[in-house]
């Protein structure tokens, strides 16, 4: 992930976000544990386009290979589902500023909070883990 606020650090071989904008530690640590998500992908991928092509690898490592694909191809699904949550938020949005609702539509209330960084921890920490 590379952004404004988020850069891939070479010599800590991982993502940080810049303390130059006073992100509280806590915010940095949830960020910092998403983009473990990230950070798996990339060293996941280099691993199959490095061995993928290789003929000496054999049966076994041709089957280690496909199942990290497989995983990979999860993980991208995971990312197509998270992007159509951003994609609903920022239409809600929109229409909340154009239709005032009730505070008592505990339904609307919940889903207006939209994807936070908690959410998204959640989101990808079983597919995290897979990839580990």
């Amino acid at each position: 992930i590379e952004g404004k606020y988020v850069r891939f650090d070479k010599q800590l071989d991982g993502d940080t976000v810049d303390r130059s904008f006073g992100v509280p530690a806590t915010t940095r640590d949830l960020i910092r544990r998403i983009c473990e998500s990230g950070w798996l992908y990339r060293k996941i991928s280099a691993f199959n386009a490095h061995w993928s092509t290789s003929k000496s690898i054999g049966l076994v490592g041709q089957g280690l290979i496909t199942g990290l694909q497989a995983e990979l191809i999860e993980y991208f699904k995971l990312v197509a589902v998270l992007q159509s949550h951003v994609a609903d938020d920022q239409l809600n949005l929109s229409k909340q500023e154009s239709i005032e609702q009730s505070d008592t539509d505990a339904d609307y209330q919940q889903h207006r909070q939209g994807l936070t960084l908690r959410r998204l921890l959640v989101w990808v920490q079983e597919p995290i883990a897979r990839l580990r």
